[in-house]
């Protein structure tokens, strides 16, 4: 019993809501908020709906494509936790989530809101199961991936609050972007597994010299430019946050300087840089700040902060590892993740 405790507490379903995309949802949720000036106890209510919506979306996704690609990843000598629960289990599970999903659904209680919704799950179902399995399709897999991760998830947050507007096309256009260049990263680094066991992903059907160059010349700096479109649109918005860019062109320089010394390690596979830099802007210094001034806003957004922190804990305790070593001259270089490795009793 114990076990199948552990193993279910150690699903990667759980770790969407410590990940880049829910990140992402939250940090959307709290510009909406601020930038819209909606401080009424109504707004926080419905706000907190549509957190647990879109993480009970973004768990059963995972859960859903997890067990579909069991085979795929023992042949590619991939752990997961999944591997050791019963099928009845899993399948106990992913109707949890159904549930709570539609109990979030019903709450909200917006009937386009709802058949969106259940469009897109029924997309990020089609993307992982064995037929039509969008994942092995070549572009279609990719762009697939982005509906679903990003694209539509922002673009219901958006629907909730009713927002068509530059900064509703901005937000959609940041969060593609960023997960297009995830996707095509991950495949690259996951090319020789994906080659091994069969998948055949639009990296593996391109090369890996076809995608670096699309990253090195389009993905890194349209997204780049998006970013900052955005940023400038920010300030626009909330005139105080300009004086924070100063400190963030400061800290860039700073980075730079210490990275070339050998102080600090920043390194990402694959991406260079500017774009390790923009990637923790967008997810970790951005996003606090809002959250910072929508607490001095209307003080009772304080759960939807709390939930926007958590999520970038392992974020927070990383830089923090990375501060440390810079002040002991000797820099901080992640350890590779664990990986469960053992038998079914």
């Amino acid at each position: 019993m114990f076990k199948q405790v552990y193993d279910i507490v150690h699903l990667k379903a759980w770790r969407t809501w410590i990940e880049a995309d829910f990140q992402f949802c939250l940090f959307v949720m709290t510009y909406v908020v601020e930038v819209s000036r909606l401080f009424e106890d109504r707004f926080v209510e419905g706000t907190l709906i549509l957190a647990a919506s879109i993480a009970a979306y973004g768990a059963l996704g995972v859960l859903i494509n997890d067990y579909f690609d069991m085979e795929y990843d023992r042949r590619a000598g991939k752990s997961r936790s999944i591997y050791f629960l019963p099928k009845h289990t899993v399948i106990t599970l992913i109707a949890l989530l159904s549930v709570t999903a539609i109990l979030t659904l019903a709450a909200i209680g917006n009937e386009a809101y709802t058949l969106m919704y259940l469009g897109t799950m029924l997309l990020a179902f089609c993307y992982s199961a064995p037929f039509p399995r969008f994942k092995e399709r070549g572009v279609l897999g990719v762009f697939g991936d982005i509906l679903i991760e990003r694209t539509l998830p922002v673009t219901l947050i958006l629907f909730f609050y009713n927002i068509l507007s530059y900064d509703g096309i901005l937000l959609i256009l940041l969060g593609s972007a960023f997960q297009l260049e995830i996707i095509l990263r991950h495949q690259v680094l996951d090319r020789d597994r994906d080659k091994a066991t069969g998948v055949e992903t639009l990296v593996g059907k391109s090369g890996i010299g076809a995608t670096s160059r699309l990253l090195r010349r389009i993905v890194w700096p349209s997204t780049t430019l998006i970013f900052c479109m955005f940023c400038a649109l920010l300030v626009l918005r909330i005139i105080y946050f300009a004086p924070f860019y100063l400190l963030f062109a400061f800290a860039y320089y700073l980075f730079r300087k210490e990275i070339a010394t050998g102080r600090v390690n920043l390194s990402e596979p694959v991406r260079p840089f500017y774009f390790n830099y923009i990637v923790v802007l967008s997810d970790v210094a951005v996003p606090l700040l809002l959250a910072l001034s929508l607490l001095f806003s209307y003080f009772w957004y304080l759960p939807l902060v709390f939930l926007l922190v958590l999520a970038q804990s392992e974020r927070y305790v990383y830089f923090s590892q990375v501060f440390v070593g810079w002040l002991r001259s000797k820099p901080y270089i992640a350890p590779a993740k664990s990986t469960i490795k053992r038998t079914r009793v």
